[in-house]
């Protein structure tokens, strides 16, 4: 069997897995959801009037909040996955076919850019006649479960459950793992709370599978169709009876002819392309001057993507190696103006307890830096950007103050005792650095960094709930989904209660706290640890995406 079509045999394999995996997280996100809402519910006191109702309702709509987001996550890293795999097969195939660096460069990029455009069209909505995005259709099912929640609960109390009871039988309705007697519900309600949206992740990514196939053999020159194959688990399925799926099995069709898998399909596609061996005499052949219009017509449609990446080229420049402007001013009136003029943050500062002309130096120094890296930041920044000012003697260090009514109005506070002597705040600094109550490479500025984290946070927090993503613990759900990159990428097992240990003291006494401090470990300083680099990549990634 050649190397390609083992990798052809192995893509299945790892989307059969992947779609097992994909099952336990949407099943454990499920059953954390009833663990949770019975837990809340447990707690109250159960009456029967509308005000309780009502409570009971407000706490519904917030888990389902918290619950679009963590589908939307898991379900869009899956399809981003799923079409990865697929593409795994083709770049088997272009491997086998060719040792030239430019061809195999060009044939790579294709792959890369089919896999990209297949995702999301997908995730953006184009890829359903009826063009919802797929955020839209998790709405749509939480929306769902958030009434078929509710109708259950005031099922149960108008029946009399007390809250104990209450919570057993909702936890025992949402939670996959368990059973509902029907005669606790009534004509309409779903039987299983979670049975739709593991309906679209199953069917998520047998289109992401399908369609990056699908493209990947419209840029193939070899080419010759695509091959509807019908899944292990089909026949058993249907028990004798006939679907499309029948029809279609062993069929070969054009690329742009292929019919769409439907709902909870789980056959699958492969491409029928041209002998390897006969590939590469064609490809020598037709680089040696020989005519060939296919090939021709291949390379005029991709000769943008004919770039060798040379080990030499300039890499795009990263964070880690911006360096900034670094202005120097001749004092702080000075800088203070530069504040006014560039960013319109007005700077107080305290008359007992001024700031260090050098740390305040040092600060805008940074706040530049920023903002010439993130040139978008500063139009898209939903709340304008903070006053900063300095204070005599408060309880904190530093804090960060948002008026919920008044978003253009933020404010960024520095205890004036800790930056009067840079000598004092150096000394400070190290002694929390000792005590691991703040990160390991934090710098006489770190506070200013710190709290305008939170600012940052808070911006994107609003971003997210603009476009219709909200949470009611925005810097926790990031977190959490650091956590799980982390654990991706350096293959380990950490959880949220392990932040202290991984990012500070101070981070791991709330998650608003574990942002700012990693903010200010990747943004504020050099030599991050690991998971601040992968906390910083998620925040460049998102202001990015933003900008």
């Amino acid at each position: 069997m050649s190397e390609y079509r083992k990798r052809v045999l192995e893509a299945r394999t790892k989307f059969l897995e992947l779609n097992k995996k994909q099952e336990k997280e949407l099943f454990q996100i499920y059953k954390d959801l009833a663990n949770q809402l019975s837990n809340e519910i447990i707690s109250c006191r159960t009456t029967s009037g509308g005000k309780y109702l009502k409570e009971l309702n407000q706490i519904v709509q917030t888990y389902m909040n918290d619950l679009n987001i963590k589908l939307s996550s898991t379900i869009k890293s899956n399809i981003e996955a799923s079409s990865q795999i697929a593409s795994s097969a083709e770049l088997a195939y272009y491997e086998a076919i060719t040792d030239d660096i430019k061809l195999k460069s060009m044939f790579n990029k294709t792959v890369l850019k089919s896999s990209s455009d297949s995702v999301k069209k997908l995730i953006q909505g184009n890829y359903y006649a009826d063009g919802k995005t797929l955020d839209k259709r998790l709405w749509n099912i939480t929306k769902s479960n958030a009434k078929d929640i509710d109708r259950f609960i005031k099922i149960n109390v108008t029946r009399g459950a007390n809250s104990k009871k209450l919570a057993e039988q909702l936890e025992k309705y949402i939670n996959p793992a368990k059973r509902i007697e029907a005669k606790t519900l009534e004509a309409g309600m779903n039987k299983s709370i979670a049975y739709q949206a593991q309906r679209l992740a199953r069917t998520s990514i047998t289109h992401s599978f399908g369609e990056t196939t699908i493209e990947n053999a419209k840029n193939n020159p070899f080419n010759k169709g695509i091959k509807w194959n019908l899944s292990a688990s089909h026949s058993a399925r249907m028990h004798g009876r006939k679907d499309e799926c029948d029809d279609y099995a062993g069929r070969i069709f054009k690329p742009n002819e292929v019919p769409m898998q439907h709902p909870n399909c789980l056959c699958y596609f492969t491409e029928e392309n041209e002998e390897i061996d006969k590939a590469i005499e064609e490809l020598k052949a037709w680089s040696n001057g020989k005519t060939n219009s296919k090939l021709d017509n291949w390379y005029e449609n991709n000769k943008e993507l004919n770039i060798i990446e040379y080990p030499n080229k300039p890499k795009p420049v990263q964070w880690k190696d911006f360096k900034g402007s670094n202005t120097k001013f001749k004092n702080k009136q000075a800088i203070k103006k530069h504040m006014l003029e560039n960013y319109n943050i007005k700077f107080s500062d305290s008359t007992k307890y001024p700031i260090d002309k050098d740390i305040l130096q040092d600060s805008v120094n940074w706040l530049d830096k920023f903002h010439s890296y993130f040139k978008g930041f500063k139009t898209i920044d939903p709340v304008k950007l903070p006053a900063i000012k300095v204070k005599a003697r408060m309880n904190a260090v530093g804090y960060y103050k948002y008026y919920i009514n008044k978003p253009q109005v933020v404010e960024l506070a520095l205890n004036g005792a800790y930056f009067t002597d840079k000598g004092y705040n150096i000394s400070y600094i190290e002694e929390c650095i000792k005590s691991r109550w703040t990160v390991a490479n934090a710098k006489p500025y770190k506070t200013f960094v710190h709290e305008y984290g939170h600012h940052v946070a808070n911006s994107l927090k609003w971003l997210d709930k603009k476009e219709g993503i909200s949470s009611t613990n925005w810097c926790k759900e990031f977190i959490s989904h650091t956590i799980k990159e982390y654990n991706k990428k350096y293959n380990e097992n950490i959880s949220f209660k392990d932040i202290a240990q991984l990012v500070s003291r101070y981070g791991g006494t709330k998650p608003e706290e574990a942002f700012a401090e990693t903010f200010a470990e990747y943004f504020g300083g050099e030599n991050p640890r690991k998971f601040a680099k992968v906390f910083g990549g998620e925040v460049e990634k998102r202001l990015k995406e933003y900008i």
